[in-house]
């Protein structure tokens, strides 16, 4: 495993161990997306500033707001690693106000959305991609209505700040697609959340698709179990790494077996489909190239938090349920 990918996987780890001890009573796969979200910026948590951060979010945000509860990691995580943690939620703040505007109800996905999309230098736009998106939205539940569901808000944010327009976008999410949903039959939700993330990736869209496919088999040659549920999408930010199929397969297997190893990644807590995930958006993060056209890497980092949160939020979900039908 080259040593960028290593560095990640023990700085994930570390993250993860930190947040689980001193946050115990949250669900562990939160732990890990605010461990994503450190690591993304190359930080060791310091769990000093994330406490200080968390009552900083509860001076503004009452007990039932979007950014407590499941979103209360990930929040205070991008707070504290922001430069000002109360000037970055307040900013979050005005930026969900917006994108909410005309909603009744707080939405942890609209949070997730704005989050997805505070980081970019688009102040004094919000209005105009808080519009595309749910108009973009309106797009996609027209064309997929049984598979277009808040879930889909953040990559439509993300979409929507892209630079691309309507018809562009939503002509390479159908082509993607239509494409992916060949290789990935029976799977047509996850293959939704692919589309999006190879729309968002540079290139051509046969390019990319035929990419992904690639990857996939060459991870299944790997030994890796890949899943093909809400993990899909992570293959999306791989398309523009700088390796063959079967070196990038290699380290992403090396990975795998790194983080089985560790403390909160085995298979007990975490399962192999969901590790894989993770070892491949760290894949992404060490080895996306920066680009003239677009800085890729920093694209990558974005759709590995978007992904992550959107992972976390599902499978918090699925416990309440289950827990809610044994009781």
């Amino acid at each position: 495993m080259k040593e960028l990918l290593r560095a990640g996987c023990e700085l994930l780890t570390e993250n993860k161990n930190i947040i689980s001890k001193n946050f115990q009573w949250d669900m562990e796969m939160m732990a890990i997306t605010g461990a994503v979200i450190h690591t993304s910026a190359g930080k060791t948590v310091d769990i000093e500033r994330l406490k200080e951060c968390k009552k900083i979010l509860k001076k503004h945000q009452g007990v039932f707001s979007a950014f407590r509860s499941n979103m209360e990691i990930p929040v205070i995580s991008k707070m504290a690693i922001s430069d000002d943690p109360e000037g970055y939620l307040i900013k979050l703040l005005n930026v969900y106000n917006v994108m909410s505007k005309g909603k009744i109800f707080d939405s942890e996905y609209m949070a997730m959305a704005a989050l997805a999309i505070c980081d970019e230098s688009l102040d004094g736009q919000y209005e105009i991609i808080s519009e595309n998106t749910k108009t973009l939205l309106k797009m996609m539940s027209k064309i997929h209505p049984m598979l277009t569901s808040g879930e889909d808000t953040a990559f439509a944010a993300l979409l929507s700040a892209s630079g691309k327009t309507f018809d562009q976008i939503i002509d390479e999410t159908e082509y993607c697609y239509n494409v992916m949903k060949r290789k990935f039959s029976y799977h047509n939700n996850a293959v939704q959340s692919l589309s999006h993330v190879l729309t968002l990736m540079p290139g051509d869209a046969q390019a990319k698709c035929d990419r992904v496919s690639a990857i996939y088999d060459a991870l299944m040659t790997k030994g890796v179990t890949y899943g093909k549920d809400y993990e899909l999408a992570s293959l999306g930010a791989l398309v523009t790494v700088d390796m063959t199929p079967e070196e990038l397969a290699g380290e992403i297997a090396e990975a795998c077996t790194f983080l089985k190893g560790c403390k909160g990644f085995g298979d007990w807590s975490l399962g192999k489909k969901t590790r894989a995930m993770f070892a491949a958006l760290l894949a992404a993060q060490a080895f996306s190239p920066n680009s003239v056209v677009m800085d890729t890497s920093i694209l990558s980092t974005s759709l590995a938090m978007v992904i992550a949160e959107e992972v976390c939020l599902m499978c918090c979900t699925m416990a309440v349920v289950s827990t809610s039908t044994s009781n």
